[in-house]
């Protein structure tokens, strides 16, 4: 999957903002407050799931009635275009309640080919190349979106710490239950040969 273009409307410092990105290995600089670290939350908010915020009023411009984000990419599985959409709304009378809308737009056919939150992560997953059971808020938080002085943290946990945050991202569980079963057909396996060994024993002529 390649992203080509972010928007953002009334989100945190940004009114009507788009940046583009052309093919190749981009850097986004600027002094401190210039919004960097909103363009990757943007990213992580779109395509992941994820908002390092613990209401989504935050994320919007201050007094901003309504916003989005809106995140255009290449499609891993089909070469497509298409748009992840965010849509933020303060509901009416109340400056904390915000409701949302996600939604995935195709632009070769101008409809939306994704709904609901379940749905737009099955997309998403498929189209950006992860498993089907995938943790998309999980991968971008630890790694794809990590801040730099989080960036070596979790490899300074506990042992038992790193297991809880390295497992999942390398779904360990699914290889633990293949190995298991295998493990089992081996059994049955090597018990097949001592058998059939104790039978050819038992047909050999003494010495």
């Amino acid at each position: 999957m390649r992203i080509t273009e972010v928007s953002l409307r009334n989100i945190k410092s940004y009114q009507d903002f788009t940046i583009r990105f052309p093919q190749g290995t981009i850097a986004i600089s600027g002094p401190n407050g210039a919004g960097k670290s909103t363009i990757l939350e943007a990213i992580g908010f779109a395509l992941f799931d994820f908002l390092p915020y613990r209401n989504q009023r935050e994320f919007m411009r201050h007094n901003a009635l309504e916003a989005d984000v809106r995140v255009t990419f290449l499609s891993r599985l089909d070469e497509c275009p298409y748009q992840a959409v965010r849509t933020l709304k303060r509901a009416s009378g109340s400056a904390e309640t915000v409701t949302s809308t996600y939604y995935v737009y195709s632009l070769d056919t101008n409809r939306r080919v994704a709904q609901q939150k379940q749905d737009v992560q099955d997309f998403l997953r498929s189209h950006v190349g992860l498993d089907d059971y995938a943790d998309l808020a999980r991968v971008f938080d630890n790694v794809i979106g990590v801040p730099q002085g989080r960036l070596t943290a979790d490899f300074l946990l506990t042992p038992a710490q790193r297991k809880g945050t390295f497992d999942p991202l390398l779904r360990v569980d699914a290889y633990r239950r293949v190995y298991e079963k295998l493990r089992d057909v081996l059994d049955a396996l090597q018990g097949n040969v001592s058998e059939q060994e104790r039978r050819v024993s038992a047909l050999e002529p003494e010495a």
